[in-house]
């Protein structure tokens, strides 16, 4: 039972030092501004933009779930990425 206990803790600890690199790579991606304004405001944009994402999956998962027949389209022929302008979602 020890062996279990303390391979639990190493998982953990593991898992907690993942989890710690990983926010400290957010916030130096984000903060790599000097004014904490345009940091903020880029923040902001992110999150904005996988709050669309995350509702139109919900939409997706509801439509689903209700039975309903829907369809999915493609993006098309001409389509190609481009860059997030601010203020896209508008």
């Amino acid at each position: 039972m020890t062996n279990r206990a303390e391979l639990m803790r190493d998982v953990r600890a593991r898992r907690d030092l993942d989890n710690q690199a990983q926010v400290d790579a957010i916030i130096a991606e984000f903060n790599g501004d000097a004014d904490a304004a345009a940091a903020l405001a880029r923040l902001a944009e992110e999150i904005l933009y996988w709050r669309i994402r995350m509702r139109l999956i919900a939409d997706v998962v509801a439509k689903v779930r209700s039975e309903e027949p829907f369809a999915v389209l493609g993006a098309g022929p001409h389509w190609h990425p481009g860059e997030r302008k601010p203020g896209w979602w508008r």
